[in-house]
């Protein structure tokens, strides 16, 4: 029922001085992605499990060291810090090593493709709004922590999901925002508060 609540509104104000409704979201195709993403990382989680125990043998002063990884702008894999304190050389030979990994990097890669597709499918709305793409990516969300909730059993894991990650990290992107901000929208909301048709 509150769809349709909603759904004559945005058709009624379509009719006001052609004011610009967003687009609701496909919740269906969401799910959808959200699962694939889901499944795509637990995936991944199990290859980050491996390259972890393979790091003890090639290089063990780097395996005592707490970090996860995300994607930089280009494609490659980028360490980012845990508990450990972690020096410039020994992120420099931590990134050489992570991206020798092509199953890592192009695990990492597809991941993001779903992460972009499920903020782009909220549509006018939530996630839709944000700017969230390969320049912020590494600035949103850590595959590391990310994998940690699959793996972890401690309190709180659910901080480290990913799309938990997203929610708490992403900004709107002000030229979608003002979008919605125009002048003859703004006049629109003032005509709905006062005749609006009551549902």
């Amino acid at each position: 029922m509150k769809f349709y609540h909603h759904h004559l509104t945005y058709s009624y104000l379509a009719e006001v001085k052609n004011y610009k409704a967003p687009v609701l979201p496909d919740f269906e195709k969401i799910n959808e992605i959200q699962q694939a993403a889901d499944m795509g990382l637990q995936s991944l989680g199990n290859v980050w499990k491996d390259f972890k125990q393979t790091l003890k043998t090639a290089a063990p002063d780097l395996a005592s060291l707490d970090f996860g990884f995300t994607l930089n702008s280009d494609g490659s894999l980028l360490v980012t810090p845990g508990k450990s304190v972690i020096s410039t050389a020994q992120k420099q030979r931590l990134n050489e090593i992570l991206n020798q990994s092509e199953k890592l990097r192009i695990g990492t890669q597809e991941f993001s493709k779903n992460a972009f597709a499920y903020a782009k499918a909220h549509n006018d709305f939530s996630l839709g709004l944000a700017k969230f793409d390969e320049n912020n990516f590494k600035e949103i969300i850590d595959i590391g922590e990310a994998i940690e909730f699959y793996t972890s059993s401690r309190e709180n894991k659910h901080q480290h999901s990913w799309f938990m990650q997203l929610n708490l990290n992403v900004k709107t992107d002000p030229t979608r925002q003002k979008e919605f901000n125009t002048p003859t929208n703004v006049e629109n909301l003032k005509i709905l508060r006062n005749d609006a048709p009551k549902f």
